[in-house]
This record gives C-alpha cells, structure tokens and sequence, in this order.
C-alpha cells in the first residue's frame, strides 16, 4: 500500500511539473494583452485556470496537508483586525474610478498565492521552481538579445521582449537573481553549475541591457547578501566568480545601456546632468516622473484628515497625469504610499507590520540555501518595492504571487515568549515540514 502511494505520489508531482512548468512559460513569454484597458492579459487567465485546476491537483495526492497559520497569537489579533478593515475599505471604495483595477490586482496575487500554496504546500517542488523559471527566462532573453543585436538596437534603445516591456523584463530579471544564487548554492557539480552560471550571466545581461536602475540596484542587493550569509558553507572561489562576472557585465554593457534614451527618460544618467533637490526638473529627470508623483499623491492626502487615517479608498488616487505635460504614472511607484493612499495609516501599519512578520519568519529560519535565497529576495523585493510597486504591474502579478509563496515556505519553531527572548527559535529545515508546525 505505501508503496503504491508513493508512486501515485510520483506520479501526481510529474503532472504538476509539467502543469507549472507551462504555466510558466505562458506567463513569461505568452502574457499578451487580452483587454488593454481593463488591464486583463493571459497570465490573469492562466492564473484563474490553474485556481480552478488546484481542487483535482490538491486531491490527486496521497495525503492533503493543512496548516494553522504560522505565527504567534499577537500576530493573529494585529493581522486579522487589519485585514477585516482592508476588507471593508474595499467595499466602501467601490464606485472609485479605478477601483476595479486595483481591486482585482489584489485578489489576483492571492489566489495566485493560493495556488501556489495548495500545490505545494511542504516546499518539496521549489527546488525544481528555483532551476526551470530562470532557465525559463533566460532562454527568452537570450533570443531576445540576439534579435535586438540583429535589428541593431544595442545601444539605441533599452531592451524590449515582446510582451515584457524593459521595465517587465528588468523586474523579473533582478527578483529571479535569488532563486539562481540558491540554484548555484544547492549544486554540488561543475556538470550542473556550469549551465546555472551561463544562465546568471544571461540574465545580468538582460537586467543591465534595460537600463532599469531599481531592478539593478535590488540584483546587487542581492549578490551581496546571498554572498555574505553562504560564505561560510560555499568555496569562496564560486562567490568570487559569480561577483566577478557580475561586475564585468554591470561595467562593460551598463556603459551602452545607461546612457540609452528611451520614450520617457531622455538622458536620465548623463553624467554632466547637475540634480539638486532644489531644482524640480533635475528631480523629475533623476526619477523619471516618480518625484511629482509621491508629492501630488502626498499633497492629495495631507488635505482631508479623515484620508489620512483610514485612506482615501482603494481606486481613488491610483493613477496620476499631470495637467502640464512631463510624466504619466500609471499606478503609485512607492510600497509605503500603495498602503497609506487607498487605507491610511492604518494601511501603511499593517504593509509595516507584514513585512516584519515576514522577517521574523525567515531570520529564524535555520542556515541553509534557502534562508540565504529567502533573505536576500526579501530585502531586494522591500527596497525596489519603494520605486516599482511590484504588485501594481500587471503583468507579473502572478510572479508576485510567487514570491510571497517562497517566503511563507519555512516554518520556524515558535517557542514562549519567556524562551524565545533567552535563546534563539530553532528551526526545522525547508522541505522536511510535518502537520504539527504551527
């Protein structure tokens, strides 16, 4: 009987692989636009086919794993009051001119999330994730190099893969470096490295070649952490390599792309341009529009002080014009004003409060590839949250509903308060999780 659970339990995993796997694709490379202006492309279907897939997936296993949230009961009587209110200014916020936008962005991500979670819920699949989605991307990018090599656009404009404009392709790109960093980490093999390695330097290139600064920033962030917390369980020579290819490739292709025009920032790196915080216009060149936008959406709120607690509602401020020309900002490009605006401090508390929550989660997890991967794709997501607002694009929130997956995989053990505070939480490693953590 066991024997034959495990190969049905085989079995069901091979289907998943597969499933995931073209779900991936579509989502990368297929995601085109089924309604641009209700904001409606393919990976927003794919999503809502694989929730309706998960009730025959979840069942086809030999066993059905549930959880009790993990946490402490002071985060079940913080969280659950703030996300009844985030509930309730939602309902109050219908009738927002761009409420249906932003609402349905939010319920994507979950139940992404959810399916995500319901498929995989002991992390036994993430390793595979961690390989097939950027050699996904990278294979995308390659090609999409190539071609742009071809039609001469090195150089002229930053790089666009039909569908992912540069800022798609550059955002996966930065919050993809962690999961190969873990790949290279996990692979004890030159066999297997080397193919990883071709993959990291394809996606530095493509990062670079889009002359997007946030994602850069965040893949740095990213290199550097994961570097600092495996240096003492993996050959420095292998760190030393990765960071070194890094550089080269940031120095040698960075020089063609950040000096690139594009349709919306014209000469935003140049070098002989003075940018004072006193003079608007260098501001808005150095941050390409998200200046006037954080002061519009601050002066909006600062003039009603009922807004100011409890948000001017969800749709009501989410896109931004100004009357005298210069930038379009579709969405609010700051993590801390995409939870004040629409919920008020009360909002901006609780995006505070889970990403400490989030924190503590995976701190405590014990030393291993995936604490290294899960800290450093934290603190990249946190800091290029402040300028992208990952969530608000639309179309990579199915990826943000994997990351929130692979940082709620580990599961510390909570210990009392009185013990917790004489001595570190042990931790249970990632993939040999069982029902009694809570």
């Amino acid at each position: 009987m066991e024997a034959i659970s495990l190969s049905k339990d085989v079995r069901v995993r091979t289907i998943l692989k597969v499933a995931l796997t073209v779900f991936f694709i579509i989502c990368l490379w297929l995601n085109y636009p089924l309604d641009a202006d209700a904001h409606f492309v393919v990976s927003h279907f794919a999503t809502a086919v694989l929730l309706a897939s998960v009730p025959f997936l979840a069942l086809s296993g030999s066993k059905i794993t549930v959880r009790k949230p993990w946490g402490t009961k002071s985060d079940y009587w913080i969280l659950a009051p703030v996300l009844l209110f985030f509930f309730l200014r939602m309902c109050q916020s219908v009738g927002n001119q761009f409420f249906f936008g932003q609402a349905s962005k939010i319920i994507l991500v979950l139940l992404g999330w959810l399916c995500f979670k319901s498929l995989d819920p002991e992390g036994k699949l993430f390793r595979f994730f961690a390989v097939i989605l950027p050699v996904i991307f990278a294979a995308g990018v390659a090609v999409g190099i190539i071609i742009w090599a071809i039609t001469g656009k090195i150089g002229v404009d930053r790089l666009r893969i039909s569908p992912n404009d540069y800022e798609y392709v550059s955002e996966y790109a930065g919050l993809m470096m962690p999961l190969i960093l873990f790949s290279l980490d996990e692979f004890k093999r030159t066999s297997q490295r080397i193919p990883m390695f071709i993959v990291f330097v394809i996606v530095s290139s493509g990062l670079v070649l889009t002359g997007s600064r946030g994602p850069l920033i965040g893949a740095i962030i990213t290199v550097l952490t994961y570097s600092y917390l495996a240096r003492k369980r993996v050959s420095i020579s292998v760190w030393i390599s990765a960071i070194t290819i890094f550089v080269i490739i940031v120095i040698a292709l960075g020089s063609i792309a950040y000096t690139t025009d594009s349709q919306n920032d014209i000469n935003r790196f140049s070098l002989d341009q003075h940018v004072s915080l006193d003079d608007p216009a260098s501001l808005e060149a150095l941050t390409s529009g998200r200046f006037s936008n954080w002061a519009f959406l601050i002066t909006e709120m600062l003039s009603n002080d009922a807004w100011i607690i409890f948000g001017s509602g969800l749709g009501q401020l989410a896109e931004w014009i100004p009357s005298d020309g210069g930038f379009y900002r579709p969405a609010i490009t700051n993590g801390l004003l995409s939870a004040w605006v629409p919920f008020g401090l009360i909002g901006l508390f609780g995006y505070i409060y889970f990403n400490i929550y989030l924190w503590r989660r995976i701190r405590h997890v014990e030393p291993s590839p995936y604490r290294c991967m899960a800290i450093s794709l934290f603190l990249a997501y946190i800091v290029t949250d402040q300028i992208e607002t990952h969530w608000q694009g639309t179309n990579m929130l199915w990826y943000v509903s994997f990351i929130l997956y692979a940082l709620t995989l580990a599961r510390p053990t909570l210990l009392p308060q009185a013990v917790t505070k004489a001595a570190p939480s042990p931790s249970r490693s990632m993939l040999t999780l069982s029902k009694s953590d809570a």
